[in-house]
């Protein structure tokens, strides 16, 4: 289905906030978050790539995600 004007703007909106605040992210959780989430790596490869085991990879993700959902709970 076709978005309204509004929606259009809202979405974009939403989507560089979204993007502003995983680059405001320290660097290890703004790697493991664009590695999880826009290019579909899974926890292990995560791990693997920055050198963690996959209980700290999923710590890390655990807090990125917390705070993404903190200071984003106003967009979505």
């Amino acid at each position: 289905s076709s978005l309204t004007a509004e929606q259009t703007i809202l979405r974009r909106e939403r989507m560089e906030a979204i993007r502003k605040k995983v680059q405001a992210l320290p660097e290890r959780q703004r790697m493991a978050v664009i590695m999880h989430k826009y290019q579909q790596m899974d926890y292990h490869q995560i791990a693997e790539v920055l050198k963690l085991s996959e209980s700290a990879t999923n710590s890390l993700l655990f807090r990125a995600y917390e705070t993404l959902r903190e200071q984003l709970k106003d967009f979505v």
